[in-house]
């Protein structure tokens, strides 16, 4: 896959098919906004501002190389394949925001 092509199935991913999953399964996070925000999180293991420019003209995921849109893909399908890594991933994504503390993490999941 091209570049292009990540970006698109990148969109797809989060802005139809998550949002879409979510609203049919009650998920606790249902905007794409959401979604990525697990997805870089994850991805960068750490809250993804810190990796990439906030302030910069070009949206989060067009900053990613090719190898990390193939991550970022791969991790919003392993959301798509199982309802429990999602919850999984959003809240270690809310440890790496500093939203949640991580011992709420093993009570929670």
């Amino acid at each position: 896959m091209q570049t292009h092509e990540l970006h698109q199935e990148y969109l797809k991913l989060t802005n139809k098919v998550l949002p879409q999953m979510a609203s049919e399964q009650c998920l606790p996070i249902r905007f794409n906004h959401c979604f990525q925000r697990v997805i870089l999180n994850t991805l960068f293991q750490d809250c993804w501002y810190n990796h990439l420019d906030r302030n910069s003209k070009l949206p989060a995921y067009r900053q990613l190389s090719e190898d990390q849109l193939r991550q970022a893909n791969a991790i919003a399908q392993s959301m798509i394949d199982s309802s429990q890594t999602g919850n999984q991933l959003n809240w270690q994504s809310l440890v790496y925001r500093g939203k949640i503390n991580r011992s709420k993490i093993t009570s929670n999941v």
